[in-house]
């Protein structure tokens, strides 16, 4: 299941975790560092927005992808993420923390307030070093 919701969250940009919260993909573009005389690749950083009480997010999108996977009914699907949310609940209860690799963790507050601490996320690409070209008797504007 735990591979289901990460696939979907690449796929999809984000994922509706019921009594959690939802994370949100959002694609962070190439920067040119002029002092370094680099451009940093893109990246993705992860956004989290706590369930607040009496909150619902819709989840039917979710629902459908889950039972086309697992090629179960809808509230078979339905049914399947209540308990990995139950799940991942308990574990926040019991343990305050709840990991989520390759993308973060979950922890409990306090308060009863969910915190989501993003992990880096490796975009493929490295860093480019740029240096200006100059010719001597070329032209440039």
């Amino acid at each position: 299941m735990k591979q289901l919701l990460q696939q979907y969250l690449v796929e999809h940009h984000t994922l509706p975790l019921p009594g959690i919260g939802v994370l949100q993909a959002q694609h962070q573009p190439a920067i040119f560092d002029a002092a370094e005389r680099s451009f940093q690749a893109p990246s993705v950083q992860l956004n989290f927005m706590p369930y607040q009480q009496g909150e619902t997010s819709p989840m039917q999108h979710l629902v459908g992808f889950i039972g086309v996977k697992k090629n179960i009914a809808e509230e078979d699907a339905y049914a399947l993420i209540l308990q990995y949310a139950d799940g991942a609940t308990d574990q926040l209860k019991q343990h305050a923390k709840w990991d989520w690799p390759p993308f973060g963790t979950f922890e409990l507050l306090e308060e009863n307030t969910i915190t989501f601490s993003a992990l880096a996320i490796a975009s493929g690409f490295s860093s480019l070093h740029a240096e200006r070209v100059i010719r001597a008797g070329s032209s440039h504007e």
